[in-house]
C-alpha cells in the first residue's frame, strides 16, 4: 500500500461516502446558520493533520455513546430520544423551547422515578446536542454558551 494515499481506488464504497459527505457538507454550509456546525462536525472526523482518517477519532474524541432505547420504557421520553437523534443527524443545534421540551419530559421521568429513561435523555442531550444538566444548580447550558433553568417539580403540570 501507498503512504500517504487517502482512500484511493481501493474502496469505492468509502470514495462514494466521502463524495457524498462532501456534498452534503458543502449544501448545508450555504445556509449561514448551519455553516459553523458543519465545520465542527467535519474537524470531528479530522485527524490532527487535517487529513481525514477515515472516521477513526484522535485524542480525547473518542465516538460518543449512542443512546439506548430498549432502557427507555416512557413514549414521551423516547419520543424524546427520537427528537435527540434527528437534530444530532442533521446537524442543528436545538432551540432553547425544544431545549426546556426536553428537560421537562426528562424531569416527569425523574418524577415517576423512571431514572434508566431520565439517565438516557441526560445522557443523549450532552453527547447528541451538547447541552449538560447541572442538576444541584437546576439550570442547563449549551455548549455555545446559552443556557436556561430546570423547572421545579411544583412548577410542572
Amino acid at each position: 500500500a501507498a503512504v500517504g494515499t487517502q482512500g484511493g481506488a481501493s474502496n469505492p464504497a468509502s470514495t462514494a461516502l466521502q463524495q457524498e459527505i462532501i456534498a452534503t457538507a458543502l449544501a448545508a454550509a450555504q445556509n449561514p446558520d448551519t455553516a459553523a456546525q458543519v465545520l465542527q462536525v467535519l474537524q470531528q472526523f479530522a485527524g490532527s493533520d487535517g487529513h481525514s482518517n477515515g472516521g477513526a477519532s484522535a485524542g480525547s474524541t473518542a465516538p460518543k455513546a449512542q443512546p439506548d432505547p430498549s432502557k427507555v420504557s416512557d413514549p414521551e421520553a423516547l419520543h424524546a430520544l427520537s427528537f435527540i437523534s434527528d437534530a444530532q443527524a442533521a446537524g442543528r443545534p436545538a432551540q432553547d423551547s425544544e431545549i426546556e421540551w426536553l428537560v421537562s419530559i426528562r424531569e416527569k421521568c425523574r418524577q415517576n422515578k423512571d431514572y434508566a429513561s431520565a439517565d438516557e435523555i441526560r445522557n443523549a442531550m450532552k453527547n447528541g446536542i451538547n447541552v449538560e444538566l447541572w442538576e444541584k444548580d437546576k439550570r442547563w447550558t449549551c455548549a455555545d454558551g446559552r443556557s436556561g433553568t430546570i423547572p421545579l417539580w411544583t412548577s410542572m403540570s
